[in-house]
């Protein structure tokens, strides 16, 4: 299935977001997005987003062949959301993709995660990758359960494996899933809305 960039997606509330590919020069954007999360939400993202420096060294990963990122952004074209990928381009693990998904909050609820999910994924096999994984702390209760609707099975916990900001320790869940079969349900959902008219 072929995506078209930038396009625009419509909301469940209405609302209408486009679509489109980052690039490495779109880190300021990125530094902003992330600056205007909650503190409970950049609380437990891996790494520290708040660097703008460290965002655009991150970022330089698109032109390195070893991210890709997809943005959501809305009418004043701030971003809202973006789904990140990526790997290492050699070595035993280059076949697999990390997964990262952030949506601010006023935008939850409405689809645009699954949607940004979808993409990424179709983009990710385009380039070669063939399986997904994605971790987090037991307190992010919502990813989880958003990583097991988009299709990713847990796979492992690894006990005290991360430290927040206040030195407090905590389980990794690690959640997988091999790209294909999750290709497979995404059409098969895109299919079925086709066909309700949706």
């Amino acid at each position: 299935m072929k995506f078209k960039f930038p396009h625009t997606y419509p909301l469940k509330n209405g609302q209408t977001v486009t679509i489109d590919l980052l690039k490495s020069s779109d880190y300021k954007d990125v530094h902003n997005f992330f600056g205007r999360l909650t503190d409970n939400d950049r609380e437990y993202l891996k790494y520290d987003v708040s660097n703008l420096e460290f965002v655009r060294d991150r970022m330089a990963g698109i032109d390195q062949k070893t991210r890709i990122s997809i943005s959501a952004r809305n009418a004043d074209g701030l971003i809202v959301g973006e789904s990140t990928v990526y790997w290492t381009q050699f070595g035993w693990k280059s076949h697999i993709g990390k997964l990262r998904i952030v949506v601010d909050k006023d935008y939850r609820g409405f689809g645009l995660s699954r949607y940004l999910a979808q993409l990424i994924f179709f983009k990710a096999q385009q380039l070669g990758l063939s399986k997904i994984i994605a971790e987090f702390v037991p307190l992010q209760a919502a990813a989880g359960h958003i990583l097991g609707e988009l299709g990713l099975k847990k796979v492992a916990v690894l006990p005290g494996f991360a430290i927040d900001k206040k030195n407090n320790k905590h389980d990794i869940v690690v959640m997988a899933a091999d790209l294909e079969n999750l290709l497979e349900k995404y059409e098969n959902m895109i299919m079925d809305d086709e066909h309700k008219g949706g």
